[in-house]
């Protein structure tokens, strides 16, 4: 019974050791990779957060993550982007030898700028992947440069903040159908429904019928 006894003692401390170790393994396995990635490839906005998981020692609960995870962003040490975990000082940069391509990127926006080029048709003008494409543009609207108003589709945030200030000064209170702004603006309507759609997203516009109406002046009327 003695050494059973003092097995049992043991036990409970060797559990808390054996979690500290576990804790302190899986902090390393956590920000290791994703201050690699940080230095490997300054386009990435984060790493998933299952993909960094892998870090932590093999059989680490889940609940054991998430709770160093918000500790690390407590602590100032990790930020984390819905899914996508980063080092809090993490910034995404365009490379310097990716700084010509930017400045065709943005020529080719600012062309038409009602009218951009997609995805599709950027990479097919400027030769370059689709993956790089897509790391750079997410990249440029992290500096709020380009905004995405479609999955594929981008605008100069110039652009975008010129219609926005138009439509706050202009749309009357009977709205402005999209037929209208695609007069307005000299566009199709390849462009001014994602365009539009982007406006109601971020609360800008409100959608009644085929009208579309300032949000805050439905508000002020329902009140």
């Amino acid at each position: 019974s003695g050494p059973s006894a003092e097995s049992g003692a043991r036990n409970p401390c060797q559990r808390v050791v054996g979690t500290r170790s576990r804790t302190a393994v899986c902090s390393r396995g956590l920000t290791q990779p994703l201050g690699e990635l940080a230095e490997d490839h300054p386009l990435s906005t984060g790493m998933d957060i299952e993909e960094a998981r892998a870090g932590c020692p093999k059989g680490t609960p889940a609940r054991i993550v998430r709770m160093l995870v918000q500790e690390l962003e407590t602590d100032g040490l990790l930020a984390r982007e819905g899914p996508l975990l980063r080092l809090a000082d993490h910034r995404v940069q365009v490379p310097s030898e990716d700084q010509a391509l930017v400045v065709r990127i943005h020529a080719l926006l600012e062309r038409a700028p009602l009218a951009p080029p997609d995805l599709k048709q950027l990479a097919a003008e400027l030769a370059v992947e689709r993956p790089k494409l897509i790391a750079l543009m997410r990249a440029l609207e992290k500096q709020r440069t380009v905004v995405s108003v479609a999955p594929d589709l981008f605008f100069s945030a110039e652009v975008v903040d010129r219609v926005r200030a138009d439509l706050v000064r202009d749309v009357s209170e009977d709205g402005m159908t999209t037929a209208a702004f695609r007069d307005r603006y000299q566009t199709s309507r390849k462009y001014a429904i994602p365009l539009l759609e982007y406006f109601d997203r971020v609360g800008l516009t409100i959608r009644i019928g085929e009208v579309r109406r300032l949000k805050r002046a439905r508000l002020t009327e329902k009140a």
